[in-house]
Parts: structure tokens; C-alpha cells; sequence
């Protein structure tokens, strides 16, 4: 906020680390949805004005009493409320072992910073995740992400923004270095790093290096992103 950001993006579960035994220590780990955690990050957007996307792993509990830990991204607004939040849909590798899938459609929320829908990580791999928040109307995409490769910063999510003619705010974790991280999580995702902002026409405005730890700052336009014709006129969607 102090280099004069309005909206910020962080990466997937930055409330712990990723790799997990099974569904239990990924539900031991996650955070209730209102507690010292969320209530801090809430106060703390207020405190700023920000609006500020984050992804968590979250503690959600079913009207049977079935607790579920989910992969979510939660966006807080300026005044220090929760506007919503967006539950990952696309899992792979051990994913499924331990998170559910979304239940919550693909919501977007009107914001200072223009009209914001999120995904997260793998939903990149497809392209109708990103096309349902586009066409219910989101100007700004925001992907919380921990890249397991280069494939997804180099093809998969700028092609989300660039089919859809979106700004892309693409938070992921840097990749990890073997010492630093247990060997489970290592070799389950050492992660890619690369963060970078897409401009609608696909122009990476800012990009990070690989194990990079940095801030990325770009200034956007988000009206621009209601224009949806390409080069020669055809309209995208």
C-alpha cells in the first residue's frame, strides 16, 4: 500500500504450506472463516483502503456436520469487510486428497479497483473457469497461485486473460529452494515463481523472476477490459 497500490494480490494458502498428509492435516491447518487470522487481514485493508485478493485454505463445515477443508480465495474490500470469496473448482495430483471443490459458481465483486473475479492455480488449465467470470463481467482476473511448472505462467493463465480480453493480476508463490522446505512438499511442488500482470491484449506489464521475492506494481485501466474485439474487429465472446 505505501508504494500507492489499491488492489493487491497475494498467492494460494498463504496461511500455511502446501503439501499435507491427508484431508485431516489439511483441515488442522486451514483457518476458520472468522477468527484472529481473517479478522486481522480484514482490519488491515480497512486501516489501508486497499482491496486486497488472498488465497487461503479454509475451514468450511456442511449442514450434516462434514467438515471440509477448502482452497479459496477471499477479497476484501476497503472499508474492511469481506466482499466474497471463490472456491477453487480444478484440482490435480494429490489435490483431491485434501480439499473439496467449489459449490459457490464463479461470483464477481463490483470494487474501487474495477468489477474483480478470482481463480486459483490449476483452474488455469482450463479455459472456462476464467470465461464464466468474464462474462459475468469481470474486468480484472486475479489468480492466487503456487505454479507447479512453467507452463502455467508462460501459457495457461495468460491465455485466460488474453481469450477473454481481462487484465491479469497473477500472484504465485517463488519456486523453493530443497533446503528450505520438507521433502515431501519439494518434491510434490517446488513451485515456479514468475509472477507477472497481463494487460487485456496480453502485454505482461510486470513479470518476477523464478525465485524471485518482489512486489510487482502496474497501473490498469479496468474500463478498457469492456472492450472485447480483437485485431480485426471480431468480438470474443
Amino acid at each position: 500500500a505505501s508504494t500507492g497500490a489499491r488492489l493487491i494480490a497475494f498467492p494460494e494458502g498463504m496461511n500455511t504450506r502446501y503439501f499435507f498428509r491427508d484431508a485431516e492435516d489439511a483441515w488442522n491447518r486451514s483457518v476458520t472463516v472468522s477468527g484472529p487470522f481473517v479478522d486481522a487481514l480484514a482490519e488491515a485493508t480497512g486501516r489501508l483502503r486497499v482491496t486486497m485478493a488472498i488465497g487461503l485454505f479454509a475451514r468450511r463445515t456442511t449442514g450434516n456436520g462434514e467438515r471440509r477443508a477448502c482452497n479459496e480465495v477471499f477479497l476484501f474490500g476497503p472499508s474492511g469487510t469481506l466482499l466474497g470469496v471463490y472456491r477453487k473448482n480444478y484440482y490435480i495430483k494429490a489435490d483431491k486428497r485434501w480439499f473439496y471443490t467449489g459449490d459457490g459458481g464463479f461470483p464477481v465483486f463490483e470494487t474501487p479497483a474495477g468489477v474483480v473475479g478470482s481463480f486459483v492455480c490449476a483452474d488455469a488449465r482450463i479455459p472456462e473457469v476464467a470465461r464464466c467470470l468474464a462474462l459475468e463481467g469481470a474486468e480484472v482476473l486475479i489468480n492466487c497461485s503456487h505454479w507447479g511448472g512453467p507452463d502455467q505462467h508462460l501459457f495457461h493463465v495468460p491465455a485466460r486473460g488474453t481469450e477473454n480480453g481481462c487484465y491479469v493480476l497473477a500472484a504465485s508463490r517463488p519456486r523453493m529452494n530443497p533446503e528450505d522446505v520438507p521433502w515431501g512438499e519439494y518434491n510434490y511442488n517446488r513451485g515456479s515463481g514468475c509472477s507477472f500482470i497481463l494487460s487485456p491484449d496480453g502485454a505482461k506489464l510486470a513479470q518476477a523472476e523464478p525465485s524471485e521475492e518482489t512486489i510487482l506494481t502496474a497501473e490498469i485501466l479496468p474500463r478498457q477490459a469492456g472492450d472485447k474485439r480483437m485485431g480485426d474487429g471480431t468480438d470474443r465472446f
